[in-house]
C-alpha cells in the first residue's frame, strides 16, 4: 500500500505514463512531427529508462487488452484513466493488442542489445501505426540474414 502511494504521486512516473500515452496516440495518427519530438525525448533517454517508459507502455497494453475482454470490471493497472482506456477500445475495435505486445517486447530486447534507440523508437511507432490501423505486423525488425535470404 505504501509503494502504491509513492507511486501515486511520483512526478517522473506521470510524466512516463504521459509520454507513453502521448507516443500511442501520435502513432496511431501518424503524427510525424509529434513523433519527431517524442523520439528525439525518447532516443535521448539512457537505456535502463528507456526500458521502463517500454515497460510502462506495456502496462497500458495489458490494460488495453483486459478492458476489451472484460470490459468494465477489468483489473487495470491505469485505474484513473479507464475513460481513455475505454475510448481507445471502442475507437479502434479492430486493433491487434497481441501484435502490440510482441512490438514493444522486441523493442526492450533491441535496446538491451545496444541498437540505436531513435531508430527503436521510430520504428516502433510505425509498427504500432500499421497494427493499430489493421495491417498484420508480426516483427519490428528483419535480421539481415533472413533478408538476404540467408540462414544462419
Amino acid at each position: 500500500y505504501a509503494r502504491a502511494l509513492d507511486r501515486a504521486g511520483n512526478e517522473d512516473l506521470l510524466a512516463g505514463r504521459q509520454l507513453v500515452l502521448d507516443y500511442l496516440r501520435a502513432a496511431y495518427a501518424n503524427n510525424v512531427d509529434k513523433l519527431a519530438d517524442l523520439a528525439d525525448q525518447m532516443a535521448g533517454m539512457g537505456r535502463e529508462r528507456l526500458k521502463g517508459t517500454f515497460s510502462l507502455m506495456l502496462r497500458w497494453i495489458r490494460d488495453l487488452l483486459l478492458y476489451r475482454t472484460m470490459g468494465a470490471d477489468a483489473p487495470l493497472v491505469n485505474v484513473d484513466q479507464q475513460d481513455v482506456i475505454e475510448r481507445f477500445c471502442k475507437n479502434i475495435p479492430g486493433v491487434d493488442i497481441e501484435a502490440m505486445i510482441l512490438l514493444v517486447e522486441q523493442a526492450m530486447e533491441l535496446v538491451e542489445r545496444n541498437v540505436h534507440q531513435g531508430l527503436i523508437v521510430t520504428t516502433l511507432a510505425q509498427r504500432l501505426h500499421q497494427t493499430m490501423r489493421g495491417t498484420p505486423v508480426s516483427r519490428l525488425y528483419i535480421p539481415l540474414v533472413e533478408a538476404n535470404g540467408l540462414h544462419p
